[in-house]
């Protein structure tokens, strides 16, 4: 299928304060190419949500090679793993982290703001592909 747009190679990632702690992810191995549809799922502590916050950038892992788009991530810098997050990633944590005093329609906005792209229309577009069209104001 080409490249794939998700690589991890050997991918470690142990807790405590130098990495000797609890390990959470021992040499995985994944890679998921575009278009294709992919469920994780696991008991409580098995490490999905590790896994999905070191694709993301978000946390480092103790071992291992993590690439999205064909960008190692280690080697962009913590800059570029901010870029990355903002203009090619998209997900939902456990916890919305909706802003509450923000209707649908504004906090949706204020991500497009974030990535200089404040357009209307694809706040509308993106609630109607997720069956809340209408419900703007909420």
């Amino acid at each position: 299928m080409g490249d794939p747009i998700i690589r991890i190679i050997d991918l470690w990632k142990n807790y405590g304060e130098d990495g000797s702690g609890a390990p959470a992810l021992r040499g995985t191995n994944i890679e998921i190419n575009k278009g294709e549809i992919v469920a994780l799922f696991g008991k409580s502590g098995s490490g999905k949500s590790t896994l999905f916050n070191l694709i993301a950038g978000l946390d480092r892992p103790t071992k291992g090679r993590i690439e999205v788009g064909g960008q190692d991530l280690e080697a962009l810098g913590e800059k570029g793993r901010t870029s990355l997050r903002r203009m090619k990633l998209g997900f939902i944590f456990q916890f919305f982290n909706l802003l509450p005093t923000l209707t649908a329609f504004e906090n949706i906005f204020l991500s497009l703001e974030l990535i200089h792209r404040p357009e209307p229309d694809l706040v509308l577009n993106a609630l109607k592909e997720v069956g809340l069209e209408g419900k703007e104001q909420r």
